[in-house]
């Protein structure tokens, strides 16, 4: 978000002359923010749960029997978990949105379009 606030110097600088607050500006960061996070989420969630059913149906990583109990390393998936998990990666997206989104809505118009 940092590097697209830097990016975007000029077309801030644009909306602020047009007459955009800066609560918009960082209205419409902090929604980009959380729209990255979200995909990351949904992805990642994806991702996590194929490769946990997948150890679970086919015990791909599988542990020497010499020395554990078990055969292969064990999975268990709980809607909880991914829900906890997912709710803090999204709330750490949110942080981390802020902090762009207010340098972006506190710049200058005169400044933004200079540069």
């Amino acid at each position: 978000m940092t590097m697209t606030v830097g990016d975007r110097q000029r077309d801030i600088g644009i909306l602020k002359a047009m007459g955009a607050t800066p609560r918009a500006i960082g209205k419409i960061f902090t929604l980009k923010g959380l729209g990255v996070g979200l995909t990351g989420v949904v992805f990642g969630n994806a991702i996590g749960y194929l490769l946990c059913w997948s150890q679970q149906t086919f015990e791909w990583i599988k542990l020497p029997g010499q020395i554990y109990i078990i055969q292969a390393l064990p999975v268990k998936m709980l809607a909880i978990d991914f829900a906890y998990i997912s709710l803090a990666s999204v709330g750490l997206c949110f942080v981390f949105a802020l902090l762009p989104a207010r340098k972006a809505a506190s710049l200058a118009p005169v400044v933004a379009l200079r540069e």
